[in-house]
This record gives structure tokens, C-alpha cells and sequence, in this order.
């Protein structure tokens, strides 16, 4: 099942469309995995004072240390290595990412504002 913001994003951001985007979002996604295919760098973004701000506000909101917000995982399984993101950080980080994905989360605020509801189409 492909969300219908994915056309828009570079090949190989296909964890935005995965059947198990939920589970990511809920225990952690690979940044370094999410970046590679866009050619940008996790340290990049990290090293943005917004970013910074950001994680600030997160960790005020929903209570979370700052430590459990993303984890850098090197050496081990490979398959594990990399920067991991908790859901809200990941969401953020790929409307740096791919700028198009940050308008069409801003066009489902407004729709949501609009019209109390929004809705996903998903495609096959």
C-alpha cells in the first residue's frame, strides 16, 4: 500500500510507504537509511539550531528525555547501524528531506481546519 505523497519523493524513500509505516513511527526509523537515497546527511539536519528548537519542544510536549527522541547505533548487526528517530522526529525530518512532503503535511492541516476532517488516499 503506497501513500499517495510518495510519487513525490526521490526513489528509495520507500519507507514512507511501506505497509509497516506505522510500526516504524512507533519504534524508531533509520534516518541514515531515509537520507541516503535524497543525498543529504542525518548530522546536517542535527546540526541546525531549528532542529535543536525542535527537539527542545518535543521533549517539553510528550515528555520524553531528549536521549529516547533518537539514538545513534554504530558498530554490531549493520543492518541496525545508522541514526534512529522516534515518530515525530522522523516526520520532521523528512519535511527537510523533501520539501514537497513538508507542503502536502501543511495542505492536510488545512484541509483538517477546513473541514474537521482529512483523509489519505492509498493506491495499490
Amino acid at each position: 500500500m503506497a501513500i499517495e505523497f510518495a510519487r513525490w519523493l526521490a526513489p528509495g524513500f520507500g519507507i514512507w510507504c511501506n505497509d509497516r509505516i506505522l510500526e516504524l513511527m512507533q519504534h524508531g526509523v533509520n534516518a541514515t537509511e531515509m537520507a541516503k537515497p535524497i543525498g543529504k546527511q542525518v548530522s546536517d539536519w542535527l546540526g541546525l539550531q531549528s532542529t535543536e528548537n525542535f527537539l527542545n519542544k518535543l521533549n517539553a510536549v510528550r515528555a520524553i528525555p531528549r536521549s529516547a527522541l533518537f539514538q545513534i547505533v554504530k558498530g554490531g548487526d549493520p543492518s541496525q547501524q545508522g541514526t534512529w528517530f522516534l515518530g515525530d522526529v522522523a516526520i520532521e525530518f523528512a519535511r527537510w528531506l523533501a520539501p514537497v512532503f513538508g507542503i502536502w503535511c501543511n495542505d492536510r492541516i488545512l484541509e483538517l481546519m477546513q473541514h474537521g476532517v482529512t483523509a489519505i488516499r492509498t493506491t495499490h
